[in-house]
């Protein structure tokens, strides 16, 4: 669009053409010309740009009062500002012009500092009508695609009101439940939720209407149409209409249904398969307890040297077997149970409690880590191999700092450290001075959600084991 705007003069006289073209030029606008009512409406068709058109009404062929209705009758022209410039000054010829929707009228000869006044208004108010025009067909096409996202998509979507009935869902939301829109939109919420739900969801709305705080991600159960059962992941944030100025909720429900199922299944099997290894573990316990009473036995009853060596390997190999079944009743409980948001500090002190270890200092971040429920059994590792090989140890700390988006955990104390070539050893099981369980299964418990761990401090100034958290998997307090 130019921003000098553009005036069409229709009038059939030649002379009166140029004389208004002539003032309407010098009063900054650009000019386009018509000599009857066919041509004016040819011009409007194939330029629309033009901002204000010039109507005189005495026309050959089809006069001005019927360009003019045409003009407001055509869709994309109805809001061009038509001004009468006419020779007629009769007041019916007036009232006539603007009640078919001319913008003004001027009479013969042309006033130019009234034409200039007239031209500015017309021209700003098309300029603003063509503003609101673009703006409304942004906001139509936004909308078209607003709501293909949401008809579309495959999460079910509800508003519900204060009261807690469904004002509307869309189709995925009556599919995941079953029914046409008409059975769903009026039920209460109370009836949608599953009796063992119910209090659970009827206060998770009313908190986020008292609160305007989102909920995300709380699995519920609810009931389809047909009373079946349906687990869905339940998001909840509360708008305000601006149209109604009252609240409603928006809540969407994705169907976790399948992965609630196989999560059962799976705790299922893994529950059977701990009652085989715990009997499994259990038999061969009394079978070992049996083999080292009498081995001890064997022992006391020898009196043949060359015997002793071999009795002694053996009861080396019984011992290292007591070990391996150990080890095996801590591995399996990895993951058992789902990731949980542990509070770092509070976690930190009751692992650490009925150690006692020398100058404890905890001086952790105010955080939640979501991490396996025997992450008490990694500070626990941690604090136990200083008290067993850190020799002449004074102090141990627990600390964090931000790394990059993520969190470090750092544990450190003032002991004889860890040697240079084996510092990644000291994680593979079967290494160490003990079990060699111990860092294993730290390690193990942390890369179930994600967590890693490494040991860098300086060999001879203490060990320094860092938890490397990463983002998403902590937050504040």
């Amino acid at each position: 669009m130019t921003g000098r705007g553009i005036v069409l003069i229709v009038d059939d006289e030649r002379i009166e053409r140029r004389l208004l073209g002539a003032i309407v030029e010098r009063l900054g606008y650009q000019v386009r010309f018509a000599e009857d009512g066919e041509s004016a409406l040819a011009t409007l068709d194939q330029d629309p740009e033009v901002d204000v058109v010039l109507l005189d009404l005495m026309l050959p062929g089809i006069d001005g009062f019927e360009v003019l209705e045409r003009i407001k009758k055509t869709p994309g022209l109805e809001l061009v500002p038509v001004i009468v410039v006419s020779g007629i000054d009769s007041m019916e010829g007036i009232i006539r012009s603007i009640e078919q929707g001319a913008t003004d009228f001027l009479a013969k000869p042309v006033n130019p500092v009234l034409l200039r006044a007239r031209l500015t208004s017309s021209i700003a108010m098309k300029r603003y009508h063509d503003q609101q025009r673009r703006h409304l067909a942004e906001v139509s096409a936004f909308s078209g695609r607003l709501q293909a996202v949401i008809e579309g998509g495959p999460v079910g979507i509800a508003l519900i009101g204060p009261e807690g009935r469904l004002i509307e869902t869309n189709f995925a939301f009556n599919r995941m439940f079953g029914a046409e829109a008409d059975e769903i939109v009026g039920l209460s919420i109370a009836e949608v939720l599953d009796p063992s739900s119910r209090e659970e969801g009827l206060a998770l709305l009313e908190d986020a209407f008292r609160t305007h705080d989102r909920h995300v991600g709380c699995e519920l159960a609810l009931r389809r149409r047909d009373g079946s059962l349906l687990w869905g992941s339940v998001s909840v944030a509360v708008v305000r209409d601006p149209g109604k100025g009252t609240n409603f909720a928006v809540v969407m429900i994705e169907d976790v249904t399948e992965r609630r199922l196989y999560a059962e299944a799976l705790r299922r099997a893994n529950q059977k398969l701990n009652v085989l290894n715990t009997i499994t573990r259990h038999d061969i316990s009394n079978q070992l307890t049996s083999a080292i009473g009498n081995l001890s036995l064997a022992q006391d009853l020898n009196t043949d040297p060359a015997l002793v060596p071999a009795l002694d390997q053996l009861d080396r190999a019984l011992a290292v077997i007591r070990q391996q079944l150990g080890f095996t009743r801590d591995y399996q409980e990895i993951g058992v149970n789902s990731p949980v948001w542990q509070p770092l500090a509070w976690t930190v002190r009751h692992a650490i409690e009925p150690l006692d270890p020398p100058g404890l200092v905890v001086d952790v971040a105010d955080v939640e880590v979501f991490a396996d429920p025997m992450l008490e059994r990694v500070f626990y590792t941690l604090v136990e191999n200083t008290l067993r090989h850190g020799g002449g140890v004074t102090a141990c700390r627990f600390s964090t700092y931000q790394a990059g988006e993520g969190l470090a955990i750092v544990y450190s104390d003032d002991g004889v450290g860890i040697p240079i070539e084996e510092k990644e050893r000291v994680f593979e099981r079967g290494v160490g001075k003990n079990t060699g369980f111990g860092l294993f299964l730290a390690r193990e418990i942390l890369s179930f959600t994600g967590l890693e761990i490494v040991e860098n401090g300086v060999p001879g100034e203490g060990v320094r084991f860092e938890i490397r958290v990463p983002p998403g998997s902590f937050r504040p307090c």
